[in-house]
């Protein structure tokens, strides 16, 4: 039986934490990384703009490369 690591998390408010996007994309790459994680899901609140979040997570995702496969909800397409 194959093990797949998966990482969920929610509520990270990186507008309201006053949180510079590009200061944790690396760090945050690296972490998932680490911890050999194949699936990436984030619940929402990431931004009160779907738009942030979309590029975000999309930035992520380019950073990661096919290592991690990143999802997110919350928001319109």
């Amino acid at each position: 039986m194959r093990r797949v690591r998966i990482a969920i998390s929610s509520d990270n408010h990186l507008d309201i934490n006053h949180v510079n996007a590009e200061d944790i994309l690396g760090p945050q790459a690296r972490y998932l990384r680490e911890l050999g994680v194949a699936l990436y899901v984030n619940t929402g609140d990431t931004y009160n703009d779907f738009r942030k979040t979309r590029k975000y997570f999309h930035a992520l995702q380019e950073v990661l490369g096919p290592s991690t496969d990143v999802r997110f909800f919350g928001g319109e397409p």
